[in-house]
């Protein structure tokens, strides 16, 4: 419900697996991928590192940014290439941050694209 909001002020795009994410890099520039750790076909570090090497390949650079578990997954994800992580507890209260730091990435990719 949070980002309802922020999924009405710009194109975006929902997927459900990582093969998904991957497919449609193919297809689709993005200006920041939001990812939730908890990915049940593949390991979201594995997913970052694949993101990566795909943008060697192209001329993209998206912003990652990766809602995780623990402040471990945190440092791993950062080692793969993920721009910035939010650690998610019991009461996840980084949805602001999450927001915030969206629309930081989307500021930035308007201001570098104008």
């Amino acid at each position: 419900a949070i980002y309802a909001k922020l999924l009405a002020l710009y194109e975006s795009t929902i997927v459900s697996s990582s093969q998904r994410v991957l497919q449609e890099m193919v297809h689709h520039t993005f200006d920041v991928m939001v990812l939730d750790s908890n990915l049940r076909d593949m390991p979201v570090t594995q997913l970052v590192r694949q993101i990566r090497r795909i943008e060697q390949l192209s001329s993209q650079s998206v912003p990652i940014l990766v809602v995780c578990l623990s402040d471990k997954e945190e440092a791993n994800l950062r080692e793969c290439g993920a721009t910035k992580c939010f650690v998610k507890g019991a009461n996840f209260t980084n949805r602001d941050a999450v927001l915030e730091a969206i629309m930081q990435c989307m500021s930035l990719s308007s201001s570098s694209s104008s």
